[in-house]
């Protein structure tokens, strides 16, 4: 097994792929500890559905399923919590991108007074 897992690491490494990797986790866990103000990221399973599959442009429940299939999300359990992640994403993103705004917005009027 460990030299299974140090194959995989050679050719991330090869082909540049670790560092997106590493990428891509810390921003998991960045998300899965940041602490939202509210809970309006917390909607329904059919609601954080229906906004993915606008969001991936799936026009109906085959195609969803199709796409569940080639993304190793058939199990209705793994497949929830990407949606409540990609939803709590979300609100993490607007929640900073307000709160930095608003920041911008202070330090650019306090350098007019």
């Amino acid at each position: 097994m460990v030299s299974a897992n140090n194959d995989l690491i050679k050719k991330l490494m090869l082909y540049d792929l670790l560092t997106p990797l590493a990428k891509a986790e810390a921003d998991i866990e960045f998300i899965k500890n940041f602490e939202l103000k509210g809970s309006a990221w917390l909607s329904d399973t059919r609601a954080q559905m229906s906004a993915f599959m606008k969001e991936a442009k799936l026009k109906d429940k085959s195609e969803l399923d199709h796409w569940r299939q080639v993304h190793c999300l058939t199990d209705d359990t793994l497949f929830k919590n990407f949606l409540e992640y990609k939803t709590k994403r979300k609100a993490v993103i607007d929640q900073i991108l307000k709160n930095s705004g608003e920041t911008l917005f202070l330090r650019y009027k306090d350098k007019l007074d």
